[in-house]
């Protein structure tokens, strides 16, 4: 029963790491998208250096959550593997 309940545990958490990590994704390309504008914004004088860097902090900031993401992301499928018993030495980074 424990290694049924430790399976299903996996796969939720792994689930839960996919959605994050479509969403932090998303999260990037927008980031980097509003960074290019508001920088297109500044070479043009429309903009100022504080909503630039406001930008340029959230891109960063979704950089982050990026990484962080597929780094959850990949660990919970190691996670799978183990509770399943088919983690293999080369799985392991």
């Amino acid at each position: 029963m424990r290694v049924k309940s430790d399976v299903l545990i996996a796969y939720q958490n792994y689930q839960d790491a996919q959605a994050s990590f479509t969403s932090a994704e998303a999260q990037l390309k927008a980031g980097e998208l509003s960074y290019q504008m508001e920088k297109e914004r500044y070479d043009l004088g429309i903009s100022n250096i504080v909503q630039l860097t406001t930008a340029q902090q959230a891109y960063v900031r979704a950089q982050s959550d990026f990484a962080s993401a597929q780094f959850t992301l990949m660990f919970q499928k190691l996670l799978i593997n183990y509770a399943t018993g088919t983690l293999q030495e080369e799985d392991i980074p």
